[in-house]
């Protein structure tokens, strides 16, 4: 791991910050199927087997869709920020794998959850 004084000493070049963006884009359109995609129809399944069709249904359905936006939408600036600053640490993959990972995990987990609630219906 480089030390905070030969940061400043590194000017990254253009094709880092290049990267940088393109891996923040896969966080990006991961994030979005993973909340829009995998968990909304996790949520709707599970609910389903859960509960008959009722007013608290939906307002679970809509705070759960609320939590989960709004974690994407700090997620999405925080990684931005973080994968920016990795470029001058030279720890960009490693960054970029930090963040991806969860998602990864997040979405697995959307999908067992589907899985599990569709056999349940």
């Amino acid at each position: 791991m480089s030390s905070p004084a030969s940061w400043r000493k590194y000017k990254p070049r253009f094709t880092e910050y290049l990267v940088c963006y393109l891996l923040w884009a896969v966080l990006l359109v991961m994030g979005y199927v993973t909340v829009f995609m995998v968990w909304r129809q996790a949520i709707v399944y599970a609910l389903s087997a859960a509960m008959q069709d009722s007013y608290s249904n939906r307002f679970l359905y809509m705070m759960s869709m609320i939590l989960l936006s709004v974690g994407l939408f700090i997620g999405v600036f925080v990684s931005e920020v973080y994968l920016r600053n990795g470029i001058r640490c030279r720890q960009l993959r490693r960054r970029f794998l930090r963040m991806a990972a969860p998602l990864a995990i997040a979405c697995v987990g959307g999908l067992l959850l589907q899985s599990w609630a569709l056999s349940q219906i």
